[in-house]
Formats: C-alpha cells, sequence, structure tokens
C-alpha cells in the first residue's frame, strides 16, 4: 500500500483530517495498514434531507468539481453529521439536482443528502447559512422517506431566465421562438429585454444551456454578453411541469 502524497504538493482532497487551512501528516504504524478495516463502525440508520439553495454572485464561477468541495467544508463547518459511503474512499452522500455551467446563476438549485443523526429542518438551514461563502444562501429543507427518489430522477427539466441589455437592440422574437422550437425548448415567454424557456432534460442530463444560447448569438438574434439564471426545476405530474418544491 502507496502512502497518499501530501496535500502540500497537491490539492486537498477533503479527507476531513484537518480544517482545510493547517496540513496534519497523519502516519500509521505498517504492521497496521493490513489490518485495519475499510469502515469505520458507523450508525446503521440514516436520515435524507432534500435542500434548496442559491447560487449568484462570485458562486457562480465555481466549476460543479469546486462547488463539492465547497459543499463539504460547509457541512463540515456546520458540524452537520453527514453520512458517508462505504469502501476504502467514502465520501459524503452528496445528490446534486444538476450541473450548472460556470457562470450560470441559480436560483432554486437542490441537494439531497444523509445524515447520521436527525435534525430540525429549520436549525439545519441557520446552521449552513451561518457558515457558507457569500454567494450561497439555503432557503429550504425538507425531510425525505424511504420511498423519496433521488433528485436526479425526479426532475425532468429546466427553466432558464436569458436576459441581455436594452442598449443591444430590439430582437426578431418571431425568429427567436422558432429557434428555441428548433432546439428542443418546451416553453418560451417573452419579457422585456429577455426571455424565460423550459428545456426538457434528455437522458437523465442536464440541458446543454450554454451551446442553447450560442446557436441564438450565431443566428444574430441574442447579442455576445447574455446573463443566464437557472430559475426553477420541474417534475412532470400529469404531463404538466410543476416545481419539485412548493413553500
Amino acid at each position: 500500500m502507496k502512502p497518499s502524497r501530501h496535500c502540500g504538493e497537491e490539492k486537498c482532497r477533503l479527507c476531513g483530517v484537518c480544517d482545510g487551512e493547517t496540513w496534519i501528516t497523519v502516519r500509521a504504524p505498517k504492521e497496521n495498514i493490513a489490518s485495519q478495516p475499510a469502515d469505520e463502525a458507523r450508525p446503521s440508520e440514516t436520515f435524507r434531507y432534500r435542500l434548496r439553495y442559491e447560487k449568484r454572485g462570485s458562486a457562480t464561477w465555481l466549476s460543479h468539481q469546486d462547488l463539492i468541495g465547497t459543499m463539504n467544508s460547509i457541512f463540515r463547518r456546520a458540524g452537520v453529521r453527514l453520512a458517508f459511503s462505504k469502501g476504502f474512499h467514502p465520501h459524503p452522500k452528496f445528490v446534486f439536482g444538476g450541473a450548472l455551467s460556470v457562470g450560470i446563476e441559480g436560483v432554486k438549485e437542490y441537494l439531497d443528502i444523509s445524515t447520521e443523526k436527525p435534525y430540525k429542518t429549520v436549525d439545519l438551514i441557520a446552521r449552513l447559512n451561518a457558515v457558507s461563502p457569500e454567494g450561497i444562501k439555503w432557503t429550504g429543507a425538507w425531510p425525505l422517506d424511504v420511498t423519496e427518489g433521488k433528485i436526479t430522477s425526479i426532475i425532468q427539466g429546466d427553466e432558464y431566465k436569458i436576459c441581455w441589455d436594452a442598449e443591444s437592440g430590439e430582437t426578431d422574437r418571431a425568429l427567436l421562438r422558432g429557434v428555441l422550437e428548433e432546439l428542443g425548448v418546451s416553453k418560451a415567454v417573452d419579457e422585456e429585454n429577455g426571455v424565460r424557456i423550459i428545456v426538457p432534460r434528455r437522458d437523465g442530463g442536464a440541458p446543454g444551456i450554454m451551446n442553447m444560447v450560442e446557436v441564438m448569438r450565431e443566428k444574430g438574434i441574442v447579442p455576445a454578453i447574455v446573463r443566464i439564471t437557472r430559475t426553477e426545476q420541474y417534475r412532470t405530474i400529469e404531463g404538466n411541469p410543476v416545481p419539485v418544491t412548493e413553500d
């Protein structure tokens, strides 16, 4: 068995040994390495929650991989006892609603978590908001029962708002609607200096909103600089899009 390289030589692996700021070197006696169990004794019962959060401002420049690391730090600082996967490389049981491209804001983003102890949802939100960096704000939490599927199996569509400056001039709305229909947009609503669209997910993955915007740019429908916000994520009930959560 080879030892892991020091975090000072590479990026932090979020192992949980240190606080992310002070490096701690842990060495196990060679005679104990082979007999070390793969998993520590952990509670057999876990508790699931669905969390809703915003990703705005400077946080929009976090890649999805960076966001996972940020979430690890947030929950560790908040003192939330997360449930971990089993094996030699355990990691928190996170299930995200869908990755956002860098630079896109998210108003209603979702994350399913599992914890080793129960929490009151109000307390959970307060803990997380107290230690979250600028741009990440928690806005809702709901306990999940064993029959509730993962968030990725529920979401079937995304709503985006695409905005541009008024100085960019008039947009050919008829041409815009035609292109959006060709791109597979199920619904489009005109707004002042923008458009709000609902895009069904394909093959269980998030739609390529950036590719759609690039097509619209190439056709001269939207200006080079636009602001994109994912405003909602939908499940489908009786053929109609319904928000994942309703306050």
